[in-house]
Formats: C-alpha cells, structure tokens, sequence
C-alpha cells in the first residue's frame, strides 16, 4: 500500500571539511537507517499521498539541517506535482513525535568554540527551518499531522502547522527548557498568542505539559485518534477516492479522520478546567505582576497547577522577560511576520550564548529593566533585508 519513494529520497551533502567530531558522528549516522523517509501510496481514485517519516526515535526525533533540507526539497516536489492530493507528516517509535531541534549536531560544526554555536551555522539552520514551517503552512494541500507521543519545540511548530492536526490519546505537548525550548520559536510565539483567554501566556511562561484534550481546547489540535487506529487511518487514505482539490480533499480526510476519533474515553483538560484560575494568575497588563501569582501557584493544592508554578521558578528572569515579549509581539503579526521574529529572536540568542545554556533561577523571575530593554531588543529585525523577508505574509 505505502512504499519507500526511493527516487525521490534526498540525500544533502553541507560540504564540511573539518573532520574530528564531524566525521566521527557522520559515521556513526552512516550505520543507522535513514533519519526521514518518504513514502508515496497510489489511492483509490488515481492520486497519490505523500508520506514524511521522521525516523530517528533513538534521538527523539530531533530535526536535524540534512533533515529538514531533505523535508523542503521533497514537500516541493509533492506541492508541484498535480498526482499528489496531500501528505501525512509522522515519525517512528512509540514514545516521541519530535522533541525539537538537534542542536548537538550544530554544536559539532563549531570546532574553534566548543558548546556555542557559530552565527553561520546557526543562521543556515534556522533559515531553513523557519522555511519548511511556512511551508508546511502554506502548502497548497492538506497535510495530517500525526503528533503521537512528545512533542515539543520544532515538533510542536510541524504539528501545528499542518492543516490536519492529530493527536493521540499519549500526546504530551511541552514547551519548558527542559524539553529544550527556552523560548516559543518555530511559529509557538504565533500559536500561543492566539490561545483561548489567558492559557497561552501561562503556558509559555510555565512550559506545563498539556495532554490531548488541552491541545483540542487550546486549538493546538483538531482530532484526537486512539494509536491504535493508526493503521485504519492509513488503510482509509489509500483506499478514498481524492479529488486533487485542495478544499474538498480537506473535507474529506476531517470527515475520515473524525470518524476514527469517536467512541474512547475523553481526557480530563486542565487547561479548560482552570481556566478562570489562569486568567487571574496571568492577569492583563505587567509581567511584574503576573509573575509573584504564577510563582505562587506551587503551593496551590492541585497537582497541575503547583507543576506549572514550579516550572516558572525555573526559567531565567531573562527567558520569562523574552517569552512574555514575544507573545505580546506575535498576537497582531502575519505568520510569516512571527516567523521573521522567531529567527531573529533565534539568532540573538545564539549570540548570547542563551540557546546552549541559560541559568536557571530559583526565586520568582521578575526581570530588571534591562532585562525587559534586552528582550524588547531581541525582537528586532523585521526589515527587508531580512533573510525571510521572501515570505509570503499569509
């Protein structure tokens, strides 16, 4: 039914020169099974569906530059090609969708600075990565995003970009630095703004764990199917007769994915049960404010809510003054404009050494002016000259 599209697997070269660790983690890639797979099923009416694989789960399925050069080139291809009708983007193992970006690869293109990323590197790879996300965005056909397991950071950005995005009874979705997003990027700041209420600004400030049932009330998700039903969803693609429009083939795999969403037991959502609670704690104006409320939720006598207090007395005063920033910033840009201020924000702090490191602090994290000033200075770079600046502002 799906098979490898081996023609149309893309293997990139970055033409590194430097051996030492470059070589020695290269090889030991060489032995494994291929990071992305591409499959292509030939459906009932005469189209076909693409199908992207990320396929490293020994890694969490981290996003890597080869990989995600691999996913642009290939989504092009299938975007242009008139037999496809529209791409299933999941990823292999039981356990993780993807936990983000792979910056221990980019750590090993530094040899001169060890454990800091060069502007260079850092600049190619987030470029890159902020374009398959306004791609996956903007495709000009539906695209099922199965986000099993994990996800966090550039998984979360995949998922949400999708048209059709699925998650599972065991999604787990997180956005706190201990999954390695020390800020909202890879179009999270876009996203989170525009959650119900206050809940994004408390989820970004805390990085608490959502379930399925949040990312269906946050608007994070559209369809929540058992892991089990995998394989029926699969079978049902290939066996559907597509149209090759984009509108009406939307229609019918939400029809075909919410008829194998029904009949399991519905998830508590926390987010959706507390949710006047995280309006008083966020509040509307100052993160001056806000921030002695959500510091003092840890000794709130629900679980969840104490979490998300412990979760924010660990983040950096200068993390909490740039979160709080950017979601402020995002809730009234374009797509393509918050994906210009994500990859600025990025590549700042890769200057400041803050994506490699970062201190964590244990009293609450109220930020000193200039804290605020440096983080309002992250936000800068939206003039033309900027190299996203060719994307399309839908």
């Amino acid at each position: 039914m799906w098979s490898d599209s081996s023609g149309s697997s893309f293997v990139v070269s970055d033409g590194l020169n430097h051996a030492g660790r470059v070589m020695k983690r290269r090889l030991s890639l060489a032995k494994c099974p291929s990071p992305v797979i591409f499959e292509t099923a030939l459906t009932a009416g005469g189209h076909s569906f693409g199908r992207v694989i990320l396929n490293a789960p020994e890694r969490h399925n981290l996003l890597s530059l080869d990989i995600v050069k691999s996913m642009l080139f290939q989504l092009d291809q299938w975007a242009d090609d008139a037999r496809f009708a529209g791409v299933v983007l999941d990823a292999s193992g039981s356990k993780t969708f993807c936990l983000g970006s792979d910056i221990a690869s980019l750590l090993d293109l530094a040899p001169d600075v060890p454990g800091q990323l060069s502007q260079t590197d850092a600049a190619e790879f987030f470029e890159h990565l902020y374009r398959l996300n306004h791609l996956i965005h903007s495709f000009p056909k539906p695209i099922a995003c199965w986000g099993h397991g994990l996800v966090s950071g550039s998984g979360l950005g995949l998922l949400a970009s999708a048209t059709h995005r699925v998650v599972t009874p065991q999604t787990c979705i997180c956005v706190s630095e201990a999954f390695g997003a020390r800020y909202p990027n890879i179009s999270a700041s876009w996203i989170l703004s525009r959650m119900p209420g206050r809940t994004g600004q408390f989820v970004a400030l805390t990085g608490v764990p959502l379930n399925a049932a949040d990312a269906l009330f946050g608007g994070l998700a559209d369809f929540v199917v058992p892991q089990s039903r995998y394989d029926a969803v699969m079978s049902d693609i290939a066996s559907t007769n597509w149209s090759g429009e984009k509108e009406a083939d939307s229609a019918q795999l939400s029809e075909l994915l919410e008829s194998q969403s029904s009949g399991f037991k519905w998830l508590l959502s926390p987010l959706r049960v507390h949710f006047d609670r995280i309006r008083a704690a966020v509040g509307h104006d100052r993160l001056v404010d806000a921030a002695p409320r959500l510091a003092a939720l840890r000794s709130h006598e629900n679980a969840w809510l104490a979490q998300a207090g412990e979760l924010f007395l660990k983040n950096s005063p200068a993390t909490v003054a740039l979160v709080f920033e950017m979601l402020r910033s995002a809730r009234w840009l374009s797509w393509a404009d918050s994906m210009r201020l994500e990859w600025s924000a990025s590549m700042r702090s890769c200057a400041q050494n803050e994506v490699t490191s970062g201190v964590k602090a244990r009293e609450a994290p109220v930020c000193s002016p200039s804290q605020r000033k440096n983080s309002s200075c992250l936000l800068s770079g939206l003039e033309d000259s900027h190299p996203l600046a060719d994307l399309s502002s839908t």
